[in-house]
């Protein structure tokens, strides 16, 4: 919600001083703050885009003034504490940036590119208005630029829904940046030939479009792989996004418009529309088994076929709303749930947990000494606990692997690991108890004249 609404703020106050309304280099300032606070690549994405506008679309030179006044006072506000913070660097799980990779990086923005369609903006609705405005061009330019059209959309939905591939993951790439490259121009044409008009008003149209494509961009640039989380701060833009493309659609038919709309409520209510239809099409996604992928790249990949619904047993039409409220009105257990009351049950005061993952929740609902087991080190003392959990559950030292095996007992608990507690990540939600992870592995230390072998 911060996010949101901060990034909301730093836009707002560019559009005041745009409008040469009072207070806009304010809210300037405190969106640009708010959002060092919530998101710092939502902050550098919004500012590189609203330079872009006040430098090549409004280019006015009070507007440019004040907006890199307000620049320098949220860059004085928080320089010092990003180079403080050693902010650059938030690699925590040593998975690396999508850039360090181009294939990674394709995958990453097939990943976001899906999340925008599937839960922002189902930006293919523009494909009529982008013919209708190709038919203003003359004679055969007309006749080609709308083959083109035709064919690249047509190839960029192949390339989306195939099965992963260096050529589909490039032909996307390259269709995609072409695509919001045409959009962005025609929107700065468009506004260019207004801002000339005598009393014409400035469109929003192009500065969302800017804000839009340069978030995307940034985190398809620095994230692991495609988290829908990060492009919070762009929501409210993709919904005037989405409303902007439904009136460009059928700009002068209500009845259309309306009947447009609750298509598209529908699909945003029971997913998963022509995503789901390509699938099946295209078939499930396979691993890239001739290629040197790490664990980024693969994540990045997964994620993006979970979107497309690559997952066994997935439904072609399901609700994500309805289950929703099942999960509301039902009872979710966790793998963090399942062991707390065995904790709880048989530890004793002093003893400590060692964990792969989520040792922060443990600390605030067990009385342990909780700890990381990277933070173990080989000869030191053993913690009385071990759990294995989540991601990182497998990336234990082999010689605390060894202790596991010779020094510890395993412990029945009931329920099955899954990656996180849950996560609101609508690709990744759990909205059942997991029931087809594997157990739970919970240990603990045997007494010195205590036998091997033991499962209590």
């Amino acid at each position: 919600p911060l996010l949101t609404a901060f990034s909301l703020l730093h836009l707002w106050g560019y559009w005041r001083l745009v409008q040469g309304k009072p207070r806009g280099g304010l809210l300037l300032v405190l969106g640009g703050v708010g959002l060092y606070q919530s998101f710092i690549p939502q902050l550098v994405a919004s500012t590189l885009a609203l330079a872009a506008h006040a430098l090549f679309v409004q280019r006015d030179r009070r507007v440019v003034r004040s907006f890199l006044l307000g620049c320098g006072v949220v860059a004085l506000w928080t320089l010092p504490l990003f180079v403080y913070t050693q902010s650059w660097s938030r690699d925590y799980g040593g998975q690396g940036y999508g850039f360090e990779s181009p294939m990674r990086a394709l995958a990453t923005l097939r990943g976001y590119l899906l999340l925008v369609h599937v839960y922002g903006w189902p930006f293919l609705l523009a494909l009529p208005w982008a013919w209708r405005r190709l038919g203003s061009l003359d004679g055969v330019t007309r006749y080609g630029a709308r083959a083109a059209l035709v064919v690249g959309a047509g190839a960029w939905l192949l390339a989306m829904a195939a099965a992963p591939s260096p050529l589909s993951f490039w032909t996307l790439g390259l269709l995609s940046v072409a695509g919001a490259g045409a959009g962005l121009a025609a929107a700065v044409a468009d506004e260019r030939a207004r801002l000339s008009l005598p009393l014409s008003l400035p469109s929003w149209k192009p500065l969302v479009g800017l804000v839009v494509v340069a978030s995307v961009g940034l985190v398809v640039a620095l994230s692991p792989s495609p988290y829908y989380r990060y492009l919070l701060g762009v929501l409210p833009l993709l919904a005037l996004a989405t409303a902007a493309t439904l009136r460009a659609v059928v700009p002068s038919r209500r009845a259309a418009a309306v009947g447009l709309a609750i298509a598209v409520i529908a699909v945003d209510t029971v997913q998963w529309g022509p995503f789901g239809v390509a699938t099946r099409i295209s078939g499930p996604a396979r691993p890239l088994v001739d290629y040197d992928w790490n664990l980024g790249e693969r994540d990045a990949n997964t994620a993006s076929s979970r979107v497309l619904g690559h997952r066994a047993g997935r439904a072609l039409v399901r609700s994500d709303l309805a289950a929703y409220g099942s999960e509301l009105t039902g009872s979710y257990t966790g793998p963090l749930e399942s062991i707390l009351p065995v904790l709880r049950e048989q530890s004793r005061p002093g003893d400590t947990l060692a964990t792969t993952y989520e040792h922060f929740p443990l600390q605030f609902y067990t009385d342990l000494r909780v700890v990381r087991t990277d933070w173990l080190e080989e000869g030191g003392p053993l913690p009385e606990w071990v759990w294995l959990h989540g991601v990182l559950r497998n990336r234990v030292e082999p010689w605390l692997r060894q202790a596991l095996e010779t020094r510890y007992e395993r412990v029945a608990v009931d329920g099955a690991d899954d990656l996180w507690e849950n996560t609101p990540e609508p690709t990744r939600h759990r909205f059942t108890t997991p029931s087809d992870g594997r157990p739970l592995e919970l240990y603990r230390l045997r007494s010195a004249d205590e036998p091997a072998g033991i499962e209590r």
